[in-house]
């Protein structure tokens, strides 16, 4: 059962890392440029400073390119276990 986890959180954080330098190279915010802008300007005007493109990656393609890291990451643990 650990191993699962293992693998699996792994192959989250692979992808993480993935997705983060695909922000990086197409110039979209990360979360944690986000939440740093949320420390210094507050929420509201956060989200109304962010292009559109750059909401569609926090709150869509990021999570789903997440959640295709935990379906590999299982897939795998199956596989070797």
């Amino acid at each position: 059962m650990i191993i699962k986890f293992i693998i699996t959180g792994y192959s989250i954080l692979i992808c993480a890392i993935i997705a983060n330098n695909l922000a990086m190279y197409f110039e979209l915010s990360t979360w944690y440029e986000f939440l740093q802008n949320i420390n210094e300007n507050g929420l509201k005007k956060s989200i109304f400073s962010q292009k559109i493109m750059n909401i569609i990656w926090l709150y869509l393609i990021y999570p789903i390119l997440l959640s295709i890291g935990y379906m590999l990451g299982d897939k795998l643990s199956n596989f070797f276990i």
